[in-house]
C-alpha cells in the first residue's frame, strides 16, 4: 500500500527522484530517509514505514535511491538511466 500511495503522490506532485533524494549521499539511513519523506509532505504510519525500510534496506541497513526507485512505478526508468516523470 505504501508504494502505491507514494507512487501516486510523487506523480501528482511531479516529484522526481532527484527532488526527493539528498543529492550529497548515495545511501540514507532510516532517519535520513524519513526526513526526505517528511520534507515532501508524504504521510505514513510508523508500522508502514518500518515495513518499507525493512523491505528496501541493504545489508548495512541503508536505503539506496535505486532500491526505492525499483518499487515506484513512475520512477522505474530511473534505474535504467532513462528518467522522465509523467
Amino acid at each position: 500500500m505504501f508504494y502505491e500511495r507514494f507512487n501516486d503522490y510523487v506523480r501528482q506532485n511531479h516529484i522526481s527522484p532527484e527532488d526527493f533524494w539528498n543529492p550529497n549521499k548515495d545511501k540514507l539511513n532510516s532517519d535520513e530517509f524519513k526526513e526526505c519523506l517528511d520534507i515532501i509532505g508524504f504521510a505514513y504510519g510508523r508500522e508502514e514505514f518500518e515495513d518499507v525500510v525493512f523491505d528496501i534496506t541493504d545489508a548495512d541497513f541503508n536505503v539506496t535511491l535505486l532500491s526505492l526507485c525499483s518499487k515506484i512505478k513512475v520512477w522505474e526508468n530511473y534505474t535504467a538511466g532513462k528518467f522522465s516523470i509523467v
